[in-house]
């Protein structure tokens, strides 16, 4: 039983639609209808997450805008978030029938971090883990 509140605000807007299939289009990209609604469905409210705001239009806090905090995670770090949001994912929509409005947007931007950084930043900014480098007593 779904009891979730599944409001994706001004995404849906089908003025969203036709800057997305634009959007597409100049990327060399000749968009379908899904994937047009993939991109201001899916997409678009996860880059508003990036950007500081709600899916209601008010600000909320952010990731850094240079992309500082994923980068400290490395691509290792975010395969952590992406199981760990899986598991509230599973059990808030599978366990319980209900939509939480964070955990499917969290995992897509941990995901792109994920692609982002996979080549060449496996630990992060903070480094691998152990005593000289996760941890200063002094």
């Amino acid at each position: 039983m779904f009891n979730g509140d599944l409001d994706l605000g001004k995404s849906k807007n089908l003025g969203f639609q036709e800057s997305a299939r634009k959007f597409m289009m100049d990327c060399g990209v000749n968009p379908t209808q899904d994937a047009v609604e993939q991109l201001t469905e899916a997409f678009l409210p996860c880059l508003r997450i990036m950007c500081g705001e709600n899916l209601d239009g008010s600000k909320r806090e952010t990731y850094d805008p240079n992309g500082k905090t994923w980068q400290s995670e490395g691509w290792r770090g975010m395969l952590w978030k992406l199981r760990d949001k899986s598991d509230r994912l599973w059990y808030h929509g599978w366990r319980k029938g209900f939509y939480h409005p964070d955990h499917a947007p969290d995992m897509i931007n941990y995901l792109g971090f994920y692609m982002r950084c996979v080549r060449e930043n496996e630990w992060g900014t903070r480094g691998a883990p152990g005593y000289d480098q996760d941890w200063d007593p002094e």
